[in-house]
């Protein structure tokens, strides 16, 4: 039967829309919830089985989930969701959540967004100091035991489901890649210069707002290419392309970054410590002073930052050093693998603090800055702790 390649959304949109209603929200969590818990996406079947609980259609939520590019089965288009198409999609299909999944679901910025983000900036840097050979064609590649060693407190979990999410990223996707096979766990990934499109949009705003611009852009490029034609697909279809439209010239700025510590978790503390003992009064300085870094992206000054948080709470949880702080912090497991991938990154506070001045040192980017999920889970507990301590006061 005939299909149409492109059918272009009306404006042409390239921001997605991430105010979702409460049934696309329940989508996009009962995908997510199995790649938190156990790192692998789930098959269509469950997802609509854990729909039909809820009462909703999963085929018809999904359907409703917005996107950008072409809404026609064969054109280029990006959205919350990828794999198949969710017209042709069948029980035994895996179904993947996006990097861009993140805007609407924070849980996911530092499971699946932040480490990927860190990952292509790091690609990035690898392709752009490849030395071209002028006799023969050369591949840069991203290997996995690099790539553990290149970023600290990348999370080997993380690393080992890498390849899947590199190939459902349009930053990422092309090209050749090796590995993991049983018994070796240990892959590599080809590096094309697709990444340098991206250089300036390595933040998830940015980034999303990146994918959008080039999706409607090869949309663009296609109807010009073939205004009005028709085009022979496979098993004899015929694909007939709309006409041409005019190309989308502005593109929405990306939204200011949000602030790395909650400005809430202050407020929040700063009243529970009025009726505490606890003087939190630096604790809020240090955490301003590392949201103004974070806003002008200056990772040397919002790593030492950090880590003089890290150093300042830790006789809040009645211990000496942050160690302590990690290995008992309260509170539920995800909460205190958070604490613990903080407590990880401390290598990076101390690199920047006290290595010597020399001919060469390691480049620190902001993508060296610990996800700020990592901080928030630290945070919350100051938070909980004060709470206590002032109910204790007030009941003394």
């Amino acid at each position: 039967m005939p299909s149409e390649m492109f059918r272009v959304l009306p404006s042409l949109p390239s921001n997605l829309q991430d105010q979702l209603d409460e049934a696309q929200m329940a989508l996009l969590l009962e995908i997510a919830t199995p790649y938190a818990q156990g790192g692998a996406w789930p098959v269509w079947h469950y997802v609509v089985g854990q729909m039909d609980k809820r009462g909703l259609d999963a085929q018809e939520v999904i359907a409703s989930l917005p996107r950008v590019g072409s809404s026609g089965t064969l054109g280029p288009s990006y959205g919350f969701t990828a794999g198949h198409d969710w017209r042709m999609i069948r029980d035994n299909d895996k179904v993947a959540l996006t990097v861009a999944a993140a805007l609407p679901l924070e849980g996911l910025r530092g499971m699946l967004a932040n480490p990927f983000l860190r990952t292509l900036g790091h690609m990035i840097k690898l392709q752009r100091e490849a030395v071209p050979s002028p006799t023969e064609v050369t591949q840069t590649w991203l290997e996995s035991k690099d790539l553990l060693r290149a970023i600290p407190g990348m999370d080997p979990r993380f690393v080992a489901v890498l390849p899947e999410i590199l190939g459902i990223e349009p930053a990422t996707r092309g090209g050749s890649s090796s590995g993991p096979n049983p018994g070796d766990p240990s892959w590599r990934k080809e590096i094309t210069r697709e990444v340098l499109r991206y250089a300036d949009a390595l933040n998830l705003t940015a980034y999303v707002a990146k994918v959008g611009e080039l999706t409607v852009q090869q949309v663009v490029n296609a109807q010009r290419a073939y205004p009005g034609a028709d085009l022979s697909g496979a098993y004899g279809q015929q694909f007939a392309l709309t006409p041409a439209v005019e190309e989308q010239t502005a593109v929405e700025q990306a939204e200011e970054p949000e602030p790395y510590v909650d400005i809430r978790h202050i407020k929040d503390w700063e009243q529970a410590a009025a009726a505490a003992k606890w003087d939190v009064s630096r604790l809020s300085a240090l955490a301003n002073d590392l949201n103004a870094c974070y806003a002008q992206e200056r990772p040397l000054s919002c790593l030492m930052q950090i880590r003089a948080i890290m150093d300042h709470i830790p006789p809040l949880f009645g211990h000496h050093l942050f160690s302590q702080v990690a290995s008992q912090f309260p509170g539920i497991r995800t909460d205190k693998a958070y604490v613990k991938a903080l407590s990880d990154n401390r290598l990076l506070g101390d690199d920047v603090l006290h290595r010597h001045i020399g001919e060469q040192l390691p480049r620190i980017t902001m993508h060296e800055v610990p996800a700020r999920i990592f901080l928030d889970a630290l945070l919350r507990g100051v938070v909980t702790v004060l709470r206590t301590a002032a109910e204790e006061q007030v009941e003394v």
